[in-house]
């Protein structure tokens, strides 16, 4: 490409990583090699000073700053004063335009482009280079060009970077809990309870009253959802915990839960609800219930696993209606289906007359007939 060496050094500054392989692509395609990419305005500012470039191509949008400051930045530099720069942003509006020339670009490139559009900016970027220092000195409004204010405007913005990821970036998380997942859970409930956040309030609950009930400690685990049944009356979190445990097949974990709500509240149809619902959720739940049945005989629920089952499973299938017998339009209807007799005896033995065969009939019979025949 005239104007540009064969192994020129391309830069190109982008957030969106497709927009860096197309302005990549475009390049190869115009005969010259593959550019740099970086996302960071930041880092691609340190790299010109430090390397230059013979082109840049600049995205309407960096990592910390918009296309527009990444120039203004990048002039401070005196030897990066004059490097063509050529803006690509996909905003058509004329004040977009002015802005990026303003900023002491020197081409500009209005997304999606031609290979043509491209190489026509770049060539004018490259030869407005050796009249573009003037200019630039004159948009930058009496601030000095030198190393030393380019420093000054990195370290800066190196500060309020630095700032606004301490700002936004959220708190690590809790460290593992390896010896009491439990009260990690607890602790991480009343966190969320303070920013307002109910459900993740009751998810923790929920996992910590898992990891007591796994633990064998299912008189804790029931008593640590005392705050949901607080919250809700109408229904027990342990009931729903066990359904949870039950769909993931952990039965004893669920028997545990059970056992402790059939003591506390002396409902077992609700348990047994509750239980009923979650077996039938599984891919075989009539196994489901067995095993659950034997769980809860373990937790001193029921005299024998047989009796828990049928509490259960009493109501998951009801007995199949009992289908009416089919019966035919004839059979149905009495009075039809003895026109329809007499009918095809009647055309039977006309057919038999017919072909003169003889008739086990009276003469007075056969004579009715023949006359039958003789007004056809």
């Amino acid at each position: 490409m005239g104007g540009l060496p064969a192994n020129a050094s391309i830069l190109c500054v982008a957030k969106a990583e497709t927009h860096a392989r197309i302005d990549a692509k475009v390049l190869r395609g115009l005969g010259l090699p593959q550019p740099r990419w970086l996302a960071s305005g930041l880092e691609a500012a340190r790299h010109l000073a430090e390397h230059g470039a013979d082109l840049v191509l600049v995205d309407e949008d960096c990592r910390e700053m918009s296309g527009v400051e990444f120039v203004r930045l990048i002039r401070l530099h005196p030897r990066l004063a004059t490097t063509p720069v050529v803006a690509l942003a996909t905003n058509s509006r004329s004040s977009t335009v002015l802005q990026a020339m303003a900023a002491g670009c020197s081409g500009f490139c209005l997304r999606p482009y031609s290979p043509e559009a491209l190489l026509r900016e770049s060539l004018r970027a490259v030869q407005r280079a050796p009249v573009l220092a003037q200019e630039i000195l004159d948009s930058l409004n009496g601030q000095a060009c030198s190393e030393g204010a380019f420093a000054g405007k990195l370290a800066a913005l190196e500060s309020i970077q630095v700032e606004i990821e301490r700002t936004f970036t959220p708190p690590p998380p809790p460290p593992a809990a390896t010896q009491c997942p439990a009260a990690q859970h607890r602790q991480l409930a009343r966190e969320w309870k303070e920013q307002g956040r109910p459900d993740k309030v009751r998810h923790h609950l929920q996992e910590g009253a898992k990891a007591l009930a796994r633990a064998g400690k299912s008189y804790d685990a029931w008593a640590m959802l005392d705050p949901l049944r607080q919250a809700n009356p109408q229904v027990e979190p342990a009931c729903a915990v066990a359904e949870a445990c039950v769909r993931d097949g952990e039965l004893t974990v669920a028997a545990g839960l059970m056992g402790q709500t059939l003591r506390r509240t002396k409902r077992p149809a609700m348990v047994y609800d509750a239980a009923r619902r979650a077996c039938c959720f599984t891919p075989h739940p009539h196994d489901t219930a067995r095993q659950l049945a034997d769980a809860l005989v373990r937790e001193g629920v029921g005299a024998t696993s047989m009796d828990v089952f049928l509490d259960i499973m009493h109501d998951a299938e009801p007995a199949p209606q009992r289908l009416p017998e089919r019966r035919s339009l004839l059979a149905a209807m009495p009075s039809l289906h003895d026109v329809v007799m007499v009918a095809r005896h009647t055309f039977a033995t006309y057919r038999k007359v017919n072909r003169g065969e003889a008739l086990p009939m009276s003469q007075h019979r056969l004579e009715e007939l023949q006359e039958l025949e003789g007004l056809g």
